[in-house]
């Protein structure tokens, strides 16, 4: 166990035996029986004047008192584990972490939801990188109040992180044994992160964009070595109580002077967070720290200093009005989900063109994906890494929501840019057009019916699509199966009833023959229609009802019509 999960586990039993001696009548922990945890998980979650800690928070707490009774159980301290268990059968549901026992705390919460993962993306980490950490203004440029001197380490730090997942204990334990040295003509570069500051001794290769190596080399020559030199010339060093010394950088191999003048000798590669922090090289000009990231002091950054660190970037950022905040682990976060989503969409474009076989030798060569952020994330199980599939799933469900929109009220129709002036003069705009869908086909042709009822005002059936053939205005029909006749007081076909015109706009002229008011019932009704012909796409046609009302039986229109190649004819009857 790492000394950062160990310095955990610690407040978490000491925050249990506090409990136990103000509430529980100053009861010994090796009296403790099921009613006083129970009264502890009260009091922490539901209890009005208690914390109301999270579920993860609690499962944490749980976790390290069980193991705590777990091990006084084993040492016969007590005679039997006070935290209720039950058997685990199968797969178990619990969110928190089983013992080694098949059982798990019964107390365990399960409102802990480990699918909501907490990410950036790339271009808001850029913009709180260059607002909070290098103390840039929200347009881009440096602020005059800013005073943070070595906002280039900074900022590195959290690239590095950013880009490889480390953790914040495991990347602050770094030295310059870890890192790279040297450029190199290539995309990345690798090192092998060592077990003793892996956590849970997960110990695996990280990949660096060169890019980023070039800013880390940037960093040690020349801020790192400014820092170091003004620690010499202070003796800062000098006054070191006992430290690890590296007498031969290319062998990095620690030597530990105990009381007695005895040499220890160690590989760096087995210190551990603690003793790597008393870690130095020998060289010419005296003592040097091994650690890659120093204070202003010249002494190794600790890991609560990253972390107020992070926290005064969030309220740099807050002040010019960024709404950002970022946590160290929010950027291992981020490169797992960034990392899986490219590594996904390259596995399917490549395996889109293959074959079977050829698939099948893709996939033992290269592996999947998920097994592979896996393996840079550092987790043991893949269910651990599983959790990033949910993320992305989330990612495509905003994307598809994104399609839809807000409004769903019917989009206003824009005005008819066709309506006469004269008609406008007249006291008789042109009315905004209904729009109508019609299905997609391919030149179909439309005849639109149009019949004045006795008692009611004329209106509009809709479009009927017919196979696509040349119009003839011997087709058009009244809406009751009936074609319009071609001789009358005002026939059909003849110029002056006649239009072919390229306005989006047909106007039945009318026949100059008085209008009977027909009666209910009357066989013998006006007729006026037109039929027309042109492309209809998979789109709203606009067609209008009706314009203004002549009496009963009669009635002037306009009516709207493709000007994609149209033809259209007017009819004026009777029938």
């Amino acid at each position: 166990m790492s000394p950062i999960s160990q310095q955990g586990y610690a407040r978490n039993i000491a925050a249990f035996l506090s409990f136990l001696t103000s509430a529980r009548s100053g009861i010994s922990w090796r009296d403790v029986n099921e009613d006083d945890h129970v009264a502890y998980l009260v009091w922490r979650r539901r209890d009005a004047s208690g914390p109301r800690v999270s579920g993860a928070t609690w499962n944490r707490e749980v976790a390290a008192v069980n193991n705590f009774y777990r091990w006084a159980v084993r040492k016969g301290f007590v005679a039997a584990n006070p935290i209720p268990h039950h058997a685990r059968s199968g797969r178990s549901h619990t969110p928190g972490r089983i013992d080694n026992q098949g059982s798990s705390p019964t107390t365990y919460s399960r409102d802990v939801n480990r699918d909501n993962i907490e990410w950036i993306p790339q271009a808001s980490y850029r913009r709180w990188r260059d607002t909070g950490m290098k103390g840039m203004n929200a347009d881009g440029l440096p602020r005059p109040a800013f005073r943070g001197r070595w906002a280039t380490r900074n900022a590195v730090f959290c690239d590095l992180m950013v880009r490889t997942g480390l953790r914040l204990a495991e990347q602050s334990a770094l030295t310059v044994f870890d890192l790279p040295t040297e450029h190199q003509p290539v995309s990345y570069q690798r090192f092998r992160l060592p077990v003793a500051i892996a956590k849970g001794s997960s110990t695996r290769w990280v990949y660096i964009p060169e890019s980023i190596v070039r800013e880390l080399i940037n960093y040690r020559d020349i801020d790192r070595r400014q820092i170091i030199d003004d620690a010499r010339a202070h003796g800062r060093y000098d006054k070191i109580a006992r430290p690890l010394v590296v007498e031969d950088p290319a062998q990095p191999i620690a030597v530990d002077y105990t009381n007695a003048g005895v040499k220890a000798r160690v590989k760096v590669s087995n210190l551990d967070h603690t003793d790597r922090r008393r870690l130095y090289i020998a060289g010419d000009r005296g003592l040097e720290p091994a650690s890659f990231w120093l204070t202003e002091r010249g002494m190794p950054v600790s890991v609560s200093r990253w972390k107020g660190l992070f926290h005064e970037a969030n309220v740099r950022c807050a002040d010019v009005g960024i709404p950002l905040r970022v946590h160290p682990h929010m950027l291992r976060h981020t490169f797992a989900v960034v990392t899986l989503e490219q590594l996904q969409r390259g596995h399917i474009a490549a395996l889109r063109e293959q074959t079977a076989e050829q698939r099948g030798h893709y996939t033992r060569i290269f592996g999947d994906p998920l097994d592979w952020v896996r393996r840079r994330m550092g987790h043991r199980s893949i269910t651990t890494t599983m959790i990033y599939l949910h993320t992305l799933a989330e990612l495509e469900m905003e994307t598809r929501m994104a399609l839809v929109p807000d409004d769903w009220e019917e989009p206003p129709a824009p005005p008819n840019p066709l309506a006469s002036n004269t008609n406008a003069s007249q006291g008789n705009p042109a009315r905004v057009p209904e729009l109508i869908p019609v299905n997609h086909r391919r030149h179909p042709r439309v005849s639109m019916k149009f019949h004045h009822a006795t008692n009611r005002r004329p209106h509009l059936l809709r479009p009927t699509l017919r196979a696509p053939h040349r119009s003839s205005s011997s087709e058009m029909t009244d809406g009751h199966g009936r074609s319009p006749p071609t001789s009358g007081p005002c026939p059909a076909g003849t110029d002056r009833h006649s239009t072919h015109s390229p306005d989006a706009q047909v106007r039945p002229e009318h026949c100059g023959q008085k209008r009977p008011r027909v009666r209910s019932g009357c066989s013998s009704p006006r007729f006026c229609g037109i039929s027309t012909r042109f492309p209809i796409r998979q789109q709203y046609r606009p067609l209008s009802r009706c314009g203004m009302s002549r009496g009963i039986s009669g009635s002037e229109h306009l009516w709207p019509v493709s000007t994609d190649r149209w033809s259209a004819r007017q009819f004026c009857g009777e029938y």
